[in-house]
């Protein structure tokens, strides 16, 4: 029986069946904008491993029908950068609400309230890193500032900070990897751009495969809900 479809934006999100149950719900707050598609990637993996998904994000476009397995809430597009930094607010107001198994959060931005409803709840979530945050901070300090590369450091720092023991990473690049191995925090690598350098491609799936599906796996180890290799035939791991 193939599949209910449903389309909240041009991008096609499947559905193995539209009837939901009582499956764990993987909340998506995010400021980036509708329609982004590496958060559509990761709600797909999310979907074909069996769970429901929310999304909060930004956008003009009015929300689509809610499914049982998938749901929006949109808010109104910033106008300006300082805009979006309060949306964050925005966003977590609203994220607070939902009843969610684990957080997976595609903002630098969002990390200490991810970390507050980790602890409190007693859950955990996924950081999904797209930048090299380090260094874009370092390059837009001034002179000697730039050049000690302290502010790396301390953003390094505080990412580990965030995630170190109520979460994992999720990563674009290879070499954003080892900064989270270093502490022994749980990280896969999902690049969104085809990999050329043999040394770096090495192990990960074929470019076909990562452009359909993104990699993780959702299961349980000392209380953390983990992922890696979701999309990939491996759904709920609780051993």
């Amino acid at each position: 029986m193939a599949g209910k479809v449903v389309h909240p934006l041009p991008y096609n999100l499947r559905l193995n069946s539209d009837k939901s149950g009582d499956r764990a719900r993987i909340l998506v707050p995010t400021v980036h904008p509708q329609g982004d598609q590496r958060v559509l990637r990761c709600v797909q993996a999310a979907l074909n491993a069996g769970f429901a998904v929310t999304v909060i994000w930004l956008g003009d476009r009015p929300a689509a029908l809610s499914s049982s397995r998938f749901t929006e809430l949109v808010l109104p597009s910033p106008g300006s950068t300082r805009q979006r930094l309060m949306r964050v607010l925005d966003v977590v107001r609203a994220a607070w609400h939902v009843d969610a198994a684990a957080w997976h959060i595609h903002d630098f931005y969002l990390l200490p309230f991810a970390r507050r409803w980790a602890v409190k709840s007693g859950r955990s979530f996924v950081y999904d890193q797209h930048e090299f945050y380090d260094l874009y901070y370092q390059s837009r300090m001034p002179g000697i500032l730039r050049s000690t590369g302290l502010v790396a450091r301390l953003v390094n720092a505080f990412q580990l900070r965030m995630v170190a023991d109520v979460g994992v990473a999720n990563v674009v690049h290879p070499a954003m990897a080892s900064l989270y191995e270093q502490r022994e925090i749980r990280v896969s690598v999902t690049p969104n751009l085809p990999l050329v350098d043999p040394e770096v491609v090495r192990g990960l799936p074929s470019w076909t495969d990562r452009s359909n599906q993104v990699i993780h796996i959702y299961g349980r180890s000392k209380g953390i809900a983990w992922y890696g290799l979701m999309g990939y035939g491996i759904t709920h791991n609780d051993s």
